[in-house]
């Protein structure tokens, strides 16, 4: 309860002042009702607690449930420094540590510089880290399978669960088959060749009159198609209902060849 600070108690005043405010604190991390003010904080001796980041202390203090002081001040310390990266990432990046310490479960060598990427200089309430914790692991589920396709193949829940909420179990096979041809890596790319993947599925079976570009090819994982062959394509998507990846590679290899013979016979 008192610490050993450059100063002494002034008074059984202050004394109990500080006794009073570190029950407060104590209660309120048990589950108490009353939360913690600013005061209590600072009469407590526990600095650097503000009316901007009370309510990310109070709900981490909880959170952890401290039953001892003296993890108060260490909590509040990582708190203050996720959030300063959180506004501006040129400050110090929070390490496991920090995380750890402010509540946050999970963090790890494998995540950490993942997750920083997405609190750096977003404005993150410390309490909405945990979930992006999760976000980040399914993330790093479809990164590691588009690196090597030896590591966990991908379910859907990695999909949804990573941010790409357009993903679709029936196209599943074909998420992944791109993911090993492809070599992504940020939850752009991923939301992108879904997308892809989806208008092209879309127009075949007339869910959608929107023509797939050249773009939605090439982004889908056909490469080397031609922007002038876009249009007989679509109609082919339409007319036999490519559905699938492997469906629409076959039809434009035979596009492909039929080309390449009207411009040269002397090909096959």
């Amino acid at each position: 309860l008192i610490r050993f600070d450059a100063y002494a108690l002034s008074s059984f005043t202050t004394l109990q002042a500080r006794i009073d405010a570190s029950n407060v604190i104590l209660a309120w991390a048990a589950g108490g009702v009353i939360e913690p003010t600013v005061t209590d904080y600072l009469n407590a001796s526990i600095d650097e607690v503000t009316a901007e980041n009370l309510s990310d202390i109070n709900t981490q203090l909880q959170s952890l449930a401290h039953t001892d002081m003296a993890n108060v001040q260490p909590m509040v310390n990582a708190i203050n420094k996720i959030l300063a990266y959180t506004e501006d990432a040129t400050n110090p990046a929070p390490t496991n540590s920090d995380y750890t310490l402010a509540g946050i479960d999970g963090v790890n060598l494998d995540n950490a510089d993942t997750l920083n990427g997405y609190v750096g200089g977003q404005s993150v309430a410390v309490a909405d880290i945990q979930a992006l914790v999760t976000q980040v692991d399914h993330l790093l589920v479809l990164r590691a399978y588009s690196a090597d396709a030896t590591n966990t193949e991908p379910i859907l829940d990695n999909f949804t669960g990573a941010g790409v909420t357009t993903s679709r179990e029936v196209n599943l096979a074909d998420y992944n088959s791109e993911l090993v041809n492809q070599t992504l890596t940020t939850e752009a790319h991923f939301q992108a060749l879904v997308d892809a993947i989806n208008a092209l599925d879309d127009y075949a079976d007339g869910t959608t009159s929107t023509a797939p570009s050249i773009t939605t090819y090439h982004t889908a994982g056909f490469d080397e198609f031609s922007a002038i062959n876009v249009q007989v394509m679509n109609t082919a998507l339409i007319n036999n209902a490519l559905i699938t990846l492997a469906d629409i590679q076959t039809a434009i290899s035979a596009l492909d060849n039929l080309s390449a013979y009207a411009l040269d016979n002397s090909n096959a």
